[in-house]
């Protein structure tokens, strides 16, 4: 679901790649905007289970009020020059793709695999951020089978890696024997399926 809301004019140190802390009501939740200034929000989020985020989400309508903190660092940029560029995640990471990829120079290569639920895959091929859409199967199965084939482009490139914690370490481990430089690697796991902690401790370990 996308929500497009407009600003107060208060002006927003935005990069691509940050996220903001949404009032979701009883609870805070983190989104990737899409895109983020003084007169526009705009970030897509996912409805899934019965957590008070989808709840949020579910009931919105058109003229309420969305609250929020930030933007803080996230998923960050690249300085310097690109030839190419590649984005992996899932559907929590929409908004960070098409904020990352959309701020490259117009000559920089880019490409890379969104692994969503089967009944998302037209909804989120018709959002053209030059990405595949990958129906998911087993969560993380598509974007290893990706990422075990996919063209690593000559010249300076990155991959951003997102999405959930314990489905990026195959993913990270398959691009780094494929022989991707380390530095040209960017990740960041956004949720877990076994809750915050499990995905802190892979962000400081295996996700490093």
């Amino acid at each position: 679901m996308e929500v497009i809301a407009t600003g107060d004019g208060r002006t927003m140190n935005f990069e691509p790649g940050d996220k903001i802390k949404v009032d979701v009501g009883s609870a805070m939740r983190s989104y990737t905007p899409a895109q983020l200034s003084s007169s526009l929000l705009r970030f897509v989020g996912v409805l899934h289970g019965q957590g008070p985020g989808s709840a949020w989400l579910d009931g919105l309508e058109p003229g309420d009020p969305v609250s929020f903190f930030g933007p803080a660092r996230s998923l960050r940029r690249v300085e310097g020059a690109l030839d190419w560029a590649a984005f992996v995640g899932d559907e929590t990471t929409i908004g960070a793709a098409e904020a990352l990829l959309g701020a490259l120079s117009p000559g920089v290569k880019r490409f890379g695999a969104l692994e969503v639920h089967p009944e998302s895959v037209d909804a989120v091929a018709a959002r053209s951020l030059g990405t595949a859409t990958l129906p998911r199967e087993e969560r993380g199965a598509a974007m290893l089978r990706w990422a075990e084939a996919m063209p690593i482009p000559l010249g300076e490139g990155v991959v951003w890696l997102s999405g959930e914690a314990s489905s990026l370490v195959p993913v990270k481990r398959a691009l780094l024997e494929r022989g991707l430089p380390r530095r040209m690697l960017r990740v960041k796991p956004y949720w877990s399926v076994k809750g915050k902690a499990h995905r802190k401790a892979l962000e400081r370990g295996a996700l490093r």
